[in-house]
């Protein structure tokens, strides 16, 4: 791995290595994975994933994660 040629705090080397490596390895699989990823801290995923989570699984879950996540859908 190639070292920052900036300083880092001691134990990010690690990290810094680790996007360095995730970098190199780009593809176009992978950049659409890392575009859905992206989407999952999305507004527009809640609205769709918590009304399937209230119907499908369970009512009551589904009500305390959209209490839980309704600071992020504003």
């Amino acid at each position: 791995m190639s070292s920052a040629s900036f300083p880092l705090p001691q134990g990010f080397t690690w990290q810094y290595d680790l996007i360095v490596w995730l970098q190199s390895h780009h593809s176009v699989v992978l950049d659409r994975l890392a575009v859905a990823f992206s989407y999952l801290g999305n507004e527009s995923f809640y609205f769709a994933a918590l009304p399937v989570l209230m119907l499908a699984v369970d009512r009551v879950l589904g009500m305390r994660l959209a209490y839980v996540f309704s600071p992020a859908c504003t």
